[in-house]
């Protein structure tokens, strides 16, 4: 007899142990459905612990291994194909061979429960999720639900240099779209541009945004006794993810303003060459003692720490309106005053608005005299913590996004294409 309720085979790349940002949003779900009562596989590229749950598969990633490998090995025809793909056709394409493999063992749980019904959600990035997901769509093996972190389609005009990036994204995107039975996007901007571009799918289309766990989200500790303030940001310096526009307007306010000669900018994680970063500029402001940069990846919990115990908090994504760091849901919890550098109309800035933290919203576009003014406001909050609104707890909550999932899941099943 079958099971009431589909189990759930989510498909992540990235899973804890790993403790890299795309590891986060599939563990919530895994461990929010299960605390739920809903049965719930992973497969994934991380390696696991002895211990690690058994359902909790491990699919090793050789391309992966091999490009990491400092070894010069002989490659296969596999490795060749994906190198090609890799180089031409979709750039940083992580997981490719991979997807096979991970499909295969999605269809080996399904075969080993032959009483009970599945649904497989895969999580992008990295593209080899969604491979995995079309290859189970065409085995009709089961339902598959595609779930965005970032939108497939990156507009970097960097990218457009690359002769097949761009329409091979828009191609893969389209096949995505037409074989998942369901489709998330985790911002409401991200959904409204889908439900313009494809009416047809509407129906398909869901939000599930990204969020915090209440069972283990930061807290701010006391900020310790220093002669300066600090603003702080933590996380790679990537794609566009520039803070030249907020240290230039900080190196203007410390010539006008003396309130703020005692503030700090602490950038923690690696800085990326496409962030263009003005290294002369860099190692002026740091020799003027105003610019802390450590251009190297921090243990987790020493940045959470230094994130924790600042006075002011940077959220860059100037390049996007559309997309939301997963570090906003952290910054909340510590409930510290935001500066965000990000577009007009943004989804960062909706969700700012409606949170009840202290926050300013600085635009790219804007001119520099309208930016310093928006920054010195930001440094003349109090760095007290305010705690965030009950609509930021209710909607950001990751048990309400997990029956969220199981909703979605349930209403899927038998509607594979």
């Amino acid at each position: 007899m079958l099971e009431e309720k589909p189990d759930v085979i989510l498909l992540a790349y990235y899973f804890p142990p790993d403790s890299t940002i795309g590891a986060a949003r599939p563990y919530r779900f895994y461990k929010h459905l299960k605390k739920a009562g809903r049965r719930c596989w992973v497969v994934t590229a991380s390696q696991q612990p002895p211990n690690a749950p058994p359902d909790v598969l491990f699919v090793l990633d050789k391309m992966d291994e091999l490009w990491s490998s400092a070894e010069r090995k002989p490659l296969s025809a596999m490795a060749h194909a994906e190198r090609f793909v890799r180089r031409y056709l979709i750039r940083a394409g992580i997981g490719i061979a991979w997807s096979i493999a991970a499909a295969q063992q999605c269809r080996a749980i399904i075969a080993r429960n032959p009483g009970r019904r599945f649904v497989v959600v895969s999580t992008f990035p990295p593209v080899g999720v969604h491979l995995a997901g079309l290859l189970l769509s065409f085995w009709r093996a089961a339902p598959w639900i595609a779930d965005f972190r970032d939108p497939l389609i990156n507009l970097d005009p960097e990218l457009r240099r690359y002769r097949f990036t761009y329409p091979i994204a828009v191609w893969l995107q389209g096949v995505t779209f037409r074989r998942a039975s369901g489709l998330i996007a985790n911002t409401e901007q991200l959904a409204d541009l889908w439900r313009a571009a494809f009416p047809l799918f509407r129906p398909k289309i869901h939000v599930i945004w990204n969020g915090f766990d209440p069972d283990a989200q930061p807290a701010p500790r006391e900020i310790p006794a220093r002669p300066y303030r600090v603003l702080a940001h933590a996380g790679t310096l990537y794609v566009g993810r520039s803070p030249i526009p907020i240290m230039e307007s900080l190196e203007r306010l410390r010539e006008t303003e003396p309130e703020t000669r005692d503030a700090r900018l602490l950038l923690i994680g690696p800085v990326e060459n496409s962030t263009r970063l003005d290294r002369e500029f860099c190692d002026r402001a740091a020799r003027q003692g105003w610019l802390d940069l450590r251009d190297e990846m921090a243990p987790k919990d020493e940045a959470q720490r230094l994130v924790e115990e600042a006075d002011y908090l940077l959220l860059l994504q100037p390049q996007s309106t559309v997309q939301v760091p997963g570090k906003l849901f952290e910054y909340l919890a510590v409930g510290r005053p935001i500066v965000a550098l990000v577009p007009r109309h943004s989804a960062v800035e909706d969700i700012l608005l409606k949170a009840g933290v202290p926050y300013v919203c600085i635009y790219p576009d804007e001119e520099a005299e309208e930016r310093d003014r928006k920054l010195l406001r930001a440094l003349r909050f109090p760095s007290t913590p305010v705690r965030f609104s009950a609509w930021f707890e209710t909607q950001f909550n990751a048990e309400y996004q997990a029956r969220q999932l199981a909703s979605l899941v349930d209403g899927v099943f038998g509607n594979s294409p």
